[in-house]
């Protein structure tokens, strides 16, 4: 059985802070999804994605990480990943070339889902 995914927020000496846990994977995504359009973003400041306790993480859970960064971002916050194991880093930058913004089609509900689907209907 997969570790159980989660995601804290904090404000830790004057930076918001976002750690990631366990599977992030398709199984967690959709409850990964509910969970960080949960989470108020600020808006320019510095901000803190920490990989460091994400044990497993495949296309979906990558999606959802760099969305959030990119949210960050758009919000006027610089942003850094850190602790990005070796062998996560090859799939974040992949789909960093592919862009988190690929037109997804409306009736496909779960977002990560319907990110992967327009993504070969872009080619």
């Amino acid at each position: 059985m997969a570790p159980p995914a989660t995601i804290d927020a904090a404000q830790e000496s004057g930076a918001f802070v976002l750690r990631p846990k366990g599977s992030w994977i398709v199984a967690t995504a959709a409850e990964l999804d509910r969970r960080l359009r949960g989470i108020a973003l600020p808006q320019g400041g510095t901000a803190l994605v920490d990989l460091a306790e994400v044990e497993r993480l495949d296309t979906a859970g990558a999606w959802l990480l760099l969305r959030t960064e990119h949210a960050l971002a758009a919000r006027g916050n610089q942003v850094e990943l850190s602790n990005v194991r070796a062998s996560f880093a090859p799939l974040l930058a992949q789909l960093r070339m592919r862009g988190v913004d690929a037109p997804v089609p409306m009736h496909l509900r779960n977002a990560p889902t319907a990110w992967l689907a327009a993504m070969g209907l872009s080619d």
